[in-house]
């Protein structure tokens, strides 16, 4: 389940995301900061201690792919 929970906002985001890296006059500060946000999040995943916690960070790593 916690897998799966990955690609739900991975597919509903992907297109607004490229719609807001348009509009970002350097890409690279965008993608920065969406891959630094990925690690923290990445980072937390490991530190989880219960099923819900587990789910949420899921769900923000779908949203940050």
């Amino acid at each position: 389940m916690a897998l799966n929970l990955v690609f739900i906002p991975y597919v509903v985001l992907e297109v607004p995301s490229n719609i807001l890296l348009k509009r970002f006059k350097r890409p690279s500060v965008y993608l920065g900061l969406l891959v630094s946000a990925w690690g923290i999040v990445m980072t937390c995943t490991g530190l989880v201690q219960n099923f819900a916690g587990l789910m949420t960070t899921r769900v923000l790593l779908g949203a940050l792919e």
